[in-house]
């Protein structure tokens, strides 16, 4: 086909009257959601209560319409599906505020997520339970806080990809659960300085499936640890007043490489990203609004990728450079 030069582009170097086809498909799909919900909070002395609700309706079609060659012969096919689900979720919590600033907290929640056919698939909606406990902190001063959590979700008719075809349509297991940890906190040191960092453990296993094989197995996608930590410096005073510098770390850790967890892990990394800002205000009142900022992603360029399995994996980003300008009016 030659070469193809990325600035002078020539698209059309394959003469596509010469191409052949061996299928072609349609899918026309309609989708229809109303939802109502409502929500009342509820402070009394140091208790807050929360309490809240949302019905759901939801209607879609799929037609699914097309022809495939085989052999000289060419075949038509069509399957037409629709769904019609409504469900009413609700979350009920609370908490307590010490006046240290400390507040525990549980919750309890259920939850809805309606499913669209595509394809011909007719899938049923996905039902969840949440339980969750766990301590807010909140200085006085307001210059540091944070919280931590445990948390166990039950997911039923959960979807997951298909470990036989990863560009087709997905599957349905009978129940995921998800067990982890969440902690974050923010700490305002100066008024110049701040940091924010935050961790997740996620231990998250297909605990019922039948039809799949899939029982035991943990979904991809999904890393067992992740944590970033960020900070921020501001100069007010100065040859460099209204210049920002910030930095931070991302960790990603390890993940299943393939639904059936037998072809081993994508390995773990971890990025730096840099960025610089200013506020052109400080350089004359009429620029008020107005800032410049340099944002470096990947500063190391770290090599990433994510799986479908050991034969589809794609690269995460490179590193990146941007600059830009903003006016907020």
């Amino acid at each position: 086909f030659g070469t193809f030069n990325l600035f002078d582009p020539n698209n059309d170097m394959i003469n596509r009257s010469q191409l052949s086809k061996t299928s072609e498909y349609e899918d026309k799909v309609k989708v229809e959601q109303l939802g109502m919900y409502f929500q009342d909070q509820l402070r009394w002395d140091r208790w807050v209560l929360i309490a809240g609700g949302r019905y759901d309706q939801f209607k879609s079609s799929s037609d699914y319409t097309g022809q495939y060659q085989y052999g000289p012969d060419w075949y038509p096919y069509e399957n037409y599906t629709e769904a019609d689900q409504n469900q009413f979720s609700y979350r009920v919590g609370g908490l307590y505020e010490f006046e240290n600033g400390v507040a525990p907290f549980i919750s309890y929640a259920t939850s809805f997520e309606p499913t669209a056919s595509t394809e011909g698939q007719n899938y049923k909606p996905e039902m969840g339970e949440q339980v969750e406990v766990g301590v807010k902190y909140m200085a006085p001063d307001m210059s540091k806080s944070g919280s931590i959590s445990l948390f166990n979700i039950v997911k039923s008719d959960a979807l997951m990809a298909d470990p036989l075809d990863p560009w087709g349509a997905k599957l349905q297991v009978g129940e995921l659960t998800s067990r982890g940890l969440e902690a974050q906190g923010t700490w305002f040191i100066t008024d110049a300085l701040d940091i924010a960092a935050n961790y997740t453990y996620l231990d998250v296993e297909v605990t019922q499936d039948s039809e799949n094989g899939l029982e035991g197995t943990t979904p991809i996608y999904i890393p067992e640890h992740a944590a970033n930590l960020w900070a921020n410096y501001f100069v007010y005073d100065g040859a460099l007043a209204g210049t920002r510098a910030s930095a931070g770390v991302r960790y990603v850790g390890e993940m299943q490489m393939d639904a059936t967890n037998t072809q081993g892990m994508v390995p773990s990394y971890t990025t730096v990203d840099l960025s610089f800002g200013y506020d052109m205000s400080y350089l004359s009142s009429s620029l008020s609004g107005a800032s410049a900022n340099l944002i470096v992603n990947n500063l190391f360029n770290e090599e990433s990728y994510t799986c479908y399995d050991m034969y589809n994996c794609w690269y995460g980003a490179e590193q990146t450079v941007e600059l830009n300008v903003n006016y907020n009016f």
